[in-house]
């Protein structure tokens, strides 16, 4: 093979010359004793090949003397050189030298775990698509360890995955969601870094973000993440709003309002709200009906309209309140009317309403399903009301194709509200059923239960907000409204 390639190469070379040259003085092929006659004269390319035949895959002008022997069938003037038949032959070797390797590669690969496609090996500008395959057998792995239990494993696989393809958004957000538990500190830079290198992600980044903050309890992170997006994404105003007077409650610090309210980029109807909520934490409590009932509402900014009612309903004007969500009916969702409403009810001593509510909520004939009951156990959450929790248990163990997706989500939500209604019955017989379902873990199961029935003081809401996954931010609202304590001051030994 390597005298074939330097034949090909050296004796079409050398008739080239000659041709050039005008086919003058000795042909370089021929054997100079002989006559340079057809079929009389002799290659001399050919006399140290033991196969002089193969010597036809360089020049077919080699020909077989009757008696024995290698002549050149033309005559000096005849020969040329064939060079496609060269690059032929070159281009044909190179193509079987590649798809050999390529097979090669492709075959290890896929033996080793790597979801590589052959046109990913063999294509030169799908080579950069490489890291990312590689990346992916990591978070593979990462799935493995996790489904398995091993989260030690399932993060370091992870953390290779983000090394190997660090500007990966999916990669670099499972790695944060799974390292938040363990290490959350870490899950905080690694968002940081999603919302420098991936600005069109921006707010989806930081609304995982916020939950992540939601489940940790850490709400002076969440207070300080809103007050950044409030400037960086006003179309998100209304629930940056939200989310910072949630937090700015907790913390009983109204001052934080104040300042993110004068803060350059918010929107003027969000300062507004941002104002007033700081205006009635300040107040004497028995000036802040009439300022609220004087003040107007922004407009075309819904989150307003239910912000007051929330304000009036606290502040012990809940028909005042059920007044301005009729208002509201036009621009707010839903779930936002009923679940301020409900709280109404509650504030006005009005049980009959709030069966009456309930009883619409949960008719056969509007098919009631996720929305109504979540709705109902954030709600109970706050206010438990053992008429209800029957109604809402009965409802999610009476219909299990009720709901096909996020189950998991509805039976946490009435477990919750089972808990903090202490009804050990109705809780133990939805956990039992929960587990059996595969909707929780029996580690997850028991962990809820200590924090609802456990005996002990200190135990924090943080230690359950994560285990079920999603979970919508109210019943994150819900748990942190009635079990949120601050962390206590660390001090010095």
């Amino acid at each position: 093979m390597v005298r074939m390639g330097w034949a090909l190469a050296f004796w079409n070379a050398r008739k080239t010359i000659f041709v050039l040259r005008g086919r003058r003085g000795q042909c370089p092929c021929h054997n100079p004793s002989d006559s340079g006659r057809p079929l009389e004269t002799g290659c001399e390319a050919v006399l140290q090949w033991r196969q002089p035949q193969r010597f036809r895959v360089v020049c077919p002008l080699l020909a077989a003397k009757p008696g024995g022997g290698w002549v050149c069938s033309v005559a000096a003037g005849g020969v040329r050189p064939f060079w496609g038949r060269a690059l032929g032959l070159a281009a044909a070797t190179v193509a079987v030298a590649v798809i050999l390797a390529a097979g090669g590669v492709f075959g290890t690969m896929r033996a080793i775990g790597y979801q590589v496609s052959l046109r990913q090996v063999i294509w030169p500008p799908a080579w950069r698509e490489l890291r990312a395959v590689r990346a992916q057998l990591f978070v593979d792995q990462s799935r493995e360890h996790y489904q398995a239990g091993r989260l030690r494993e399932a993060v370091s696989a992870l953390l290779t995955a983000h090394e190997v393809a660090p500007n990966d958004y999916r990669i670099s957000m499972t790695l944060a969601q799974v390292a938040q538990a363990g290490s959350p500190s870490a899950a905080d830079g690694i968002y940081v870094q999603m919302m420098k290198q991936h600005p069109e992600m921006h707010a989806d980044t930081a609304r995982v973000w916020f939950v992540s903050l939601l489940g940790r309890g850490r709400l002076a992170d969440v207070a300080a993440l809103a007050r950044r997006e409030l400037s960086a994404s006003p179309a998100q105003a209304e629930v940056w709003t939200d989310a910072l007077i949630f937090a700015a409650r907790h913390l009983r610090q109204p001052e934080l309002l104040e300042s993110a309210s004068a803060a350059p980029g918010v929107p003027a109807a969000a300062a507004a709200v941002l104002r007033l909520e700081a205006r009635a934490r300040q107040a004497p409590r028995a000036t802040v009906p009439a300022m609220l009932l004087a003040e107007p509402v922004p407009e075309n900014f819904p989150y307003a309209l239910t912000h007051r009612a929330e304000l009036l309903v606290e502040f012990d004007r809940p028909r005042e309140a059920l007044a301005v969500l009729a208002q509201a009916q036009r621009v707010c969702s839903g779930r936002d009317i009923a679940r301020l409403a409900l709280t109404a009810y509650v504030a006005d001593n009005d049980p009959a309403t709030l069966v009456r509510e309930t009883d619409s909520l949960l008719s056969p004939l509007k098919n009631p399903g996720l929305a109504e009951i979540t709705l109902l156990s954030q709600h109970l959450v706050r206010f438990p009301n053992k008429a209800v929790l029957d109604r809402v248990a009965g409802l999610l163990e009476g219909r299990p194709n009720l709901l096909p997706d996020n189950r998991r989500e509805a039976w946490f939500s009435v477990l919750c509200a089972a808990g903090a209604a202490g009804d050990r019955p109705v809780f133990a017989r939805l956990k039992g059923k929960a587990v059996a379902d595969g909707l929780l873990t029996p580690a997850a199961a028991d962990r809820l239960a200590d924090f609802f029935f456990g005996p002990g003081t200190g135990k924090r809401v943080e230690s359950i907000l994560p285990m079920a996954e999603p979970m919508t931010v109210y019943l994150m609202y819900a748990l942190l409204d009635r079990y949120w304590t601050p962390e206590p001051e660390k001090r010095g030994g």
